[in-house]
């Protein structure tokens, strides 16, 4: 058994092949693909002949499946000569895909973006569509364009009457000014103009940062509201792209950054992470692991129909029964499903054995 290579599912992939001879010493350099001699299974079901045979590659052997054959969770190659006196070690191939709903591990290790994880948006942080980033507790200025000229604040106080008004107790002034939150219109001008002046007791170190005029504010201020305009000319899209605010501007980018960390939290997106999804774990049951087991009398032929007992040898300690169960597949191929007990330490051996077959080891490190 050649361990386990990870390949995106639904993709035509290539695998390796090392053959040996039947005396397991050296590598067979001379094989030749005959029909059956290379079969597959996917996820546990009925065995098949592969499209393709297998390709010398000098020391080596590769092997094409296809798009459709790596349509599975999991794929097992046996990889059996079908001579009458066999020329090559049987050997197996077991694939896990990645990338897809239906995969084996879902993350598609190929979107470096985002790895897969459609819930977040297709770009880099900070990049025109990415997740905006906060600069001292304020969002960056670019996530506000929507409020300068042209934007919705601009449009709210183009659409402002500026034809004067005649009269001040006609029917549609009192429905303009509306019910008062005050005692009157006059207390809720005072309450404004008192918080107003707040706001500049606030802001009293703005004047110095302003720094000199290029020529007066009025004329600097004309000068930037023209670049802005066109600014926003060669970004005309933007505003039906925006669409309709949920609630307001300020508020939608909140919810967004709340779940945009939620999301983070939730899915733990670094790849370190993703690197400990695909190891097994201290301490923590796993299930589906597969091994071939082969008869002693050759030392090749995988051993079938056999009740295989498993012992654990736990950082360097005396093997031990382990505790999770073993279930044959089939050509010789075993399930085991460790419980938590049997990956508890930082190296692990598995000892998989039965009086015909030789034994099976398989060492591995943990991780946390």
């Amino acid at each position: 058994m050649q361990g386990v290579h990870l390949r995106k599912y639904g993709v035509e992939a290539t695998l390796p092949i090392e053959l040996f001879e039947v005396d397991g010493v050296d590598f067979r350099v001379d094989a030749v693909h005959a029909s059956g001699d290379t079969v597959l299974t996917k996820d546990e079901a009925a065995e098949a002949n592969t499209s393709n045979s297998f390709t010398d590659e000098g020391n080596g052997y590769s092997i094409v499946l296809t798009a459709t054959e790596m349509q599975a969770a999991r794929i097992v190659i046996y990889v059996i000569d079908q001579t009458a006196t066999k020329v090559w070690l049987d050997t197996t191939i077991v694939i896990e895909t990645y990338g897809n709903a239906s995969a084996q591990h879902a993350l598609d290790l190929d979107d470096a973006v985002r790895g897969g994880m459609t819930a977040l948006p297709n770009a880099d942080a900070d990049a025109a569509g990415g997740i905006p980033l906060s600069t001292a507790g304020s969002l960056e200025m670019d996530t506000l364009a929507d409020w300068i000229n042209g934007g919705r604040l601009d449009l709210l106080l183009d659409a402002i009457p500026t034809t004067a008004m005649r009269g001040t107790d006609s029917a549609a002034l009192a429905s303009v000014l509306g019910t008062p939150a005050g005692a009157s219109v006059s207390a809720d001008i005072a309450a404004t103009k008192a918080d107003t002046a707040a706001i500049l007791t606030d802001t009293a170190d703005m004047q110095p940062k302003l720094g000199a005029p290029v020529a007066d504010i009025s004329t600097d201020i004309a000068a930037v509201k023209s670049d802005t305009a066109a600014t926003l000319a060669d970004t005309a899209d933007m505003q039906p792209k925006l669409g309709t605010p949920a609630a307001d501007i300020s508020a939608d980018i909140a919810a967004v950054k709340t779940d945009t960390d939620a999301i983070l939290i939730d899915t733990s997106t670094t790849l370190p992470d993703i690197m400990d999804d695909l190891a097994i774990k201290k301490n923590t049951a796993f299930s589906n692991f597969e091994f071939l087991m082969v008869l002693t009398s050759d030392g090749r032929t995988p051993a079938t129909g056999l009740t295989v007992t498993g012992q654990r040898s736990i950082d360097g300690g005396a093997f031990v029964s382990v505790g999770g169960a073993i279930a044959e597949v089939s050509n010789g191929i075993y399930q085991f499903d460790a419980l938590a007990v049997d990956t508890n330490g930082d190296v692990i051996t598995w000892r998989f054995s039965e009086a015909t077959a030789d034994d099976t080891f398989v060492t591995f490190k943990t991780v946390q």
